[in-house]
Formats: C-alpha cells, structure tokens, sequence
C-alpha cells in the first residue's frame, strides 16, 4: 500500500464491488484487469500481516467466487491467482468452506461457469502438486479430487444422454 492508504479496509472491498459492477456497466476490460491486478498485488503483498484485518479476508474469501463467476466479460488472470493464492493460504484451516462454496456459485447447465470452476480446482491441484507431500496435501487432493468428480460426473451422465437422444434422432432419420 502507498503510505498515504492506512489500510487495505477501503480499497480491496471497493475493487472487489466495482469488478462485480463492472459488466453491467460496460467498463472496458483493461480497467477492470488494472483493478484486480492492483488487488492481487495488495492480497499476495499483506494476506498475512496485520494490515489486513480479518474481516477483509473473509470479505476476500467471500467474494472471490462471486467475482469470478458473476463476471459476464473474460475473467481476469489476476482473479484466478487471487483464487489460488488464498485457498492455499487457508484451505481447509481458515477457509473449510472453499469447496462449498466454489460449487455453490457454479451453474452446471452453463459452459462458462464450469470451465471457470475447473480452472479454479485445476489451479489448486497445481498449486499442491508443488508443495511438499504430508498427510495434509494427501488430504487436500482427495477432497479436491472428491469435488472435481461430483461436478464432472453428472456432466458426463447428461453428455451421454444428449448423445443417446441425438443418435437416436439420427437413426429414425435415416
């Protein structure tokens, strides 16, 4: 933070609310790309000293999804690494709830919204995939493991079906 900002209280919540508004507003991508790398900048740089309060973290983890997924215009790669950062910071110890609540801002029937939600579990895999092996990373990959089949799963049975039905057309056409 510059010296004149006393906290990152005012700043990271007002970013986080502007890139939500952002798509609504029909504020030019490079803005908004500008505003979140600014925000991942000051969440790398103070995630873990007291310059960040606690209520600003759980603000962060509260809205970090809602961005990601809320956002109608290409999400920027900075919200994607703010992601990654912080649920690796906290998963599953300050943030037990990271699984939930990715799944619970993705909309299976949208292409969007999942691809979004397996770039986040494909960053996390690679985020453990380079951290040392202990009992906690086994565990951390199961659960994400455990989440990545519970959303591809019933894509998969809902693929199937769609190409059961459409050959089954196909055959009656012929």
């Amino acid at each position: 933070l510059h010296k004149r900002d006393h906290s990152t209280k005012t700043t990271l919540p007002a970013i986080f609310e502007f890139v939500l508004r952002a798509s609504q507003n029909r504020i030019e991508p490079y803005i908004v790309s500008a505003s979140t790398i600014f925000a991942k900048n000051q969440i790398l740089k103070h995630w873990s000293s007291a310059e960040m309060s606690d209520s600003d973290r759980t603000l962060i983890r509260a809205r970090i999804f809602e961005c990601i997924f809320n956002t109608a215009v290409n999400v920027p790669e900075s919200l994607y690494a703010i992601a990654q950062f912080v649920s690796m910071q906290d998963f599953p110890s300050k943030w037990p709830s990271f699984l939930v609540d990715l799944k619970s801002n993705l909309d299976p029937s949208s292409p969007v919204s999942t691809f979004r939600c397996f770039k986040i579990l494909d960053l996390a895999f690679d985020y453990i995939r380079k951290c040392p092996k202990s009992n906690d990373s086994v565990s951390i990959v199961l659960e994400l493991t455990n989440t990545f089949a519970e959303i591809l799963l019933p894509m998969l049975e809902l693929s199937s079906k769609e190409l059961a039905i459409s050959s089954n057309v196909e055959t009656r056409l012929e």
